[in-house]
C-alpha cells in the first residue's frame, strides 16, 4: 500500500483488496482511490484457469511427443493440473489487470508498487506506461500460500523423529495382520471429516470390521478428538526427513523442467510465461510428487481393504485416490457440503460417491459421473437431529455460558472463512449487515457459530464487531454441535453457507444474506426455503418476522421435497446407508 508520503502523487489509487482499501481511505481522505470488486468474476476466473490448464496440458502431451494423445487425455491432464491449482493466480491476475486497465484508462501513467508480478506482467501488457515486472526475483516458491509452508515446515520437523516413524509402521502391520478382516481406512483431515462420516464408521466397527483412523492433516489436528478406533496413524511419520533445502532445489529444477513447456504457449500467454513456469513448477512439482510418494509408503504399511475420506478435490484426496485405485482399493466419498457444477468435482477415480440426497447426485451424472458410482445415502449428521431427543435447552444454553432462563431469542449465523471462492470483503458486508440489524433488536442475542476450519481466517467478522463494540448480545463458538445450535434458534441466517441444508431440515426459518446481488451457489432462495435480504434493513425485518413468528415459512410439501432433494431420507438411518454403500463399494461397477 502506498504510504503517507507517497500518497500525495497519485491522482488515483486502486486497491483489489477491500481492507487496504478502507484502510488508505481513512488515512489519505484527500487522495482518491477506488476499490475494484472481483467476486462477480469468480466464473470467469475460473474458466480462465480452465483455459490455461488445458493449453499446458496440450502443449506437455506435444512436447512429450504424446501428438497423437486423444481429447480425453488432454482432458484429463487438464484436470489433474486444475486440481493442483495451476492457471488460478494467473487467472485472477488477468482479471484484475483488466480492471484496473479499465479503471484508470490507457495513458495513465501507473505506479505497480504492492501488486502481484503476474498482475504487473498483465498491466505491462495492456498500458505501455508500465514498467515490465522483473519475475526473476520471484520467490522460490511462488503461488504456494504460506500456511502450507508453514505446515510443511511442521510436518518436515515431525518427519525427524525416525523412531516414532518406525513405531507407527510396526503397530500397523500388526494391526493389520491380527484383524480377521483388513481393515478400513478412514481419512480424516479436519474434525468435520469425523462429524460427517464418523457415525457410519462407528456402525462398521459394531459390526465387527477393523478400523485404521489415518491422520493425514500436516497438522496433527485430530489425533485426540477421540474417535474409537483400533489404530490411529499420524500420516506425519511418513513423510521423507528432508530439510527444506533439498525441496527448493527440486522445485528449482522442475521449473526449469517446465520453462520449456511454457515458452511454446499461446502468444496471449507470454506476457507472464516466466511467473506461469514457476506457478506450474511449484505445485505440480513440489505438492503431487511429495504427496504421491507419502501416500504410496502410507498404503505399503498399512493394509486397508477399503478406504473413507471427505473433500473432493484437495491435495491430499487426489494422489491418495490414484494410489488407491491402482491398487484396487475401494475408496468411497462422502460428500461435506454443496457440489459444484464444475467437471473437477466429478472427474476424481472415487469407487463410490456418498451424496445425501438426489439433487447433487443429478450434478454429478450430468457431469459424467457413471451412475453406479453414486450412492444417495441421506447426511448422518441429521440422524440424531431428526430421530432423537434433542438436547434440552438449558444443557446447550449452559455449554454456551448463558444462563438456563436464557429469555431472548436467538439469531444463530453460519459463519464461513475466507478463501479463492470466498472474498474476506464479501464475507465482511454480509455479517456487517446482520450485525447492524441486530443494533436495533436488543431482544435478540446472536450466536455466531464459527467455521471448524476457520481459525486465522475469519478478520472480516472481527473487524465487524470491533466497530460494533456496544453491540453486547454476541457469543461465538467453534467447537459446540451445529444441531443443537440450530434446534435452540429462532432463525438461521447464512451467507453462503450449507448450514441452511440442516437448518431447512429442522424446520428453522432461514434468511440468505447477499449484499453483492451475486449470484448464488447456495439454492435455498431459488428453491424457495430461505429468504433473502440485501442490507441491514432487509435483515432487521426478516429477523423481527421470525422472532414474532410472522415469518413465511414454505409450505409442508415443498419443505418435504427440497429435503428429499438435498438431504436425502430424513428417517434417522442415513448412518447405516452409508455403512453398506462403504461395504458395498467396489471398483468393479
Amino acid at each position: 500500500m502506498p504510504d503517507a508520503a507517497a500518497s500525495g502523487r497519485f491522482d488515483l489509487v486502486v486497491f483489489l483488496d477491500w481492507d487496504a482499501w478502507a484502510a488508505f481511505t481513512d488515512a489519505h481522505p484527500e487522495t482518491p482511490a477506488r476499490f475494484i470488486e472481483l467476486d462477480p468474476l469468480r466464473r470467469e476466473i475460473e474458466a480462465d484457469a480452465w483455459a490455461w490448464a488445458r493449453a499446458v496440458a496440450g502443449v506437455a502431451a506435444a512436447a512429450a511427443g504424446h501428438q497423437g494423445q486423444s481429447a480425453a487425455h488432454v482432458e484429463a491432464v487438464t484436470r489433474r493440473l486444475v486440481q493442483h491449482g495451476v492457471g488460478f493466480a494467473a487467472a485472477r491476475a488477468r482479471r484484475c489487470a483488466d480492471a484496473i486497465a479499465k479503471a484508470v484508462g490507457g495513458d495513465a501513467r501507473i505506479e505497480t508498487s504492492g501488486v502481484d508480478v503476474f498482475t504487473a506482467a498483465f498491466l505491462a501488457a495492456q498500458l505501455p506506461s508500465v514498467p515490465k515486472p522483473r519475475t526473476e526475483r520471484a520467490p522460490l516458491l511462488p503461488g504456494v500460500r504460506a500456511p502450507f509452508v508453514r505446515s510443511l515446515v511442521g510436518t518436515l520437523r515431525h518427519a525427524r523423529r525416525a523412531a516414532s516413524r518406525a513405531r507407527a509402521r510396526t503397530a500397523a502391520r500388526g494391526v493389520a495382520a491380527a484383524a480377521a478382516e483388513a481393515p478400513i481406512g478412514f481419512v480424516v483431515q479436519a474434525p468435520r471429516d469425523e462429524a460427517i462420516a464418523g457415525p457410519a464408521v462407528k456402525l462398521l466397527r459394531e459390526r465387527g470390521r477393523g478400523v485404521i483412523k489415518l491422520e493425514l492433516s500436516n497438522d496433527g489436528r485430530t489425533l485426540k478428538s477421540g474417535f474409537e478406533c483400533d489404530l490411529v496413524v499420524d500420516g506425519r511419520d511418513w513423510v521423507d526427513p528432508y530439510p527444506p533445502g533439498i525441496l527448493a532445489r527440486f522445485a528449482l529444477c522442475r521449473r526449469r523442467a517446465v520453462r520449456d513447456i511454457v515458452a511454446a504457449l499461446p502468444d496471449e500467454l507470454a506476457p507472464v510465461a516466466t511467473a506461469f513456469a514457476a506457478e506450474v513448477a511449484a505445485h505440480a512439482g513440489v505438492t503431487a510428487p511429495s504427496l504421491l510418494r507419502r501416500v504410496t509408503r502410507i498404503l505399503d504399511d498399512v493394509a486397508c481393504e477399503r478406504l473413507v475420506l471427505l473433500g473432493e478435490t484437495n491435495r491430499i484426496v487426489t494422489p491418495l485416490t490414484c494410489v488407491a485405485e491402482a491398487r484396487g482399493i475401494p475408496v468411497t466419498c462422502v460428500q461435506h457440503g454443496i457440489i459444484h457444477d464444475i467437471p473437477q468435482w466429478a472427474e476424481m477415480p472415487f469407487s463410490t460417491f456418498a451424496v445425501f440426497g438426489p439433487a447433487y447426485a443429478e450434478v454429478l451424472t450430468s457431469l459424467g459421473t457413471p451412475p453406479g458410482r453414486i450412492a444417495v445415502t441421506g447426511d448422518p449428521r441429521l440422524d440424531h437431529a431428526v430421530a432423537a431427543e434433542p438436547v434440552p435447552r438449558e444443557r446447550v444454553l449452559a455449554s454456551l455460558g448463558l444462563e438456563p432462563d436464557e429469555s431472548r431469542h436467538l439469531v444463530m449465523f453460519a459463519a464461513n472463512y475466507a478463501s479463492h471462492r470466498l472474498s474476506g470483503s464479501s464475507m465482511e458486508r454480509a455479517f456487517d449487515a446482520l450485525v447492524e440489524a441486530l443494533d436495533r433488536l436488543p431482544e435478540a442475542l446472536l450466536v455466531v457459530k464459527l467455521h471448524p476450519q476457520g481459525a486465522g481466517r475469519e478478520a472480516p467478522y472481527h473487524r465487524v464487531l470491533a466497530r460494533h463494540s456496544t453491540l453486547p448480545h454476541v457469543i461465538a463458538p467453534r467447537d459446540s454441535r451445529l444441531v443443537d445450535l440450530i434446534a435452540i434458534s429462532d432463525v438461521v441466517a447464512v451467507h453462503v453457507s450449507s448450514v441452511g441444508f440442516e437448518a431447512a431440515a429442522m424446520g428453522r426459518p432461514l434468511v440468505v444474506i447477499n449484499p453483492d446481488d451475486g449470484v448464488q451457489e447456495v439454492p435455498f432462495v431459488r428453491e424457495g426455503i430461505g429468504q433473502e435480504a440485501r442490507d441491514a434493513e432487509g435483515v432487521r425485518s426478516l429477523l423481527m418476522r421470525a422472532i414474532s413468528g410472522r415469518f413465511e415459512m414454505p409450505d409442508a410439501d415443498a419443505l418435504a421435497a427440497f429435503n428429499e432433494r438435498y438431504n436425502g431420507p430424513l428417517d434417522g438411518h442415513a448412518a447405516e446407508r452409508l455403512a453398506d454403500a462403504i461395504i458395498a463399494s467396489s471398483w468393479s461397477r
